[in-house]
């Protein structure tokens, strides 16, 4: 488990972005699928088949509020952000 500051930055004239925490740097290609899996900061990065990263990010402040509004909004700039069907979520009724 990772604890600290995420950063998402581009090489210049790149598709390609990169996800920064600490020691671990992830190659983010703009096919790679991303969901919020609890609808307010808990997140979900597909690395590879059947692999993930979960990310949490601090959800009590307005100003954190605000952050995750802008991590949304640079999530859906470099990858495929809630554009595929979540495989964390399952949709079904009980009668």
């Amino acid at each position: 488990m990772l604890t600290g500051v995420l950063r998402i930055y581009r090489v210049t004239a790149s598709n390609v972005s990169f996800l920064n925490s600490g020691n671990l740097l992830h190659t983010i290609f703009p096919r790679s699928q991303c969901w919020c899996v609890d609808g307010q900061s808990v997140f979900v990065l597909r690395i590879r088949q059947d692999s993930y990263y979960r990310m949490e990010l601090p959800f009590e402040t307005d100003d954190d509020k605000a952050k995750i509004e802008q991590f949304k909004t640079v999530l859906s700039q470099v990858l495929q952000y809630e554009k595929t069907q979540c495989p964390f979520r399952q949709s079904f009724e009980v009668d």
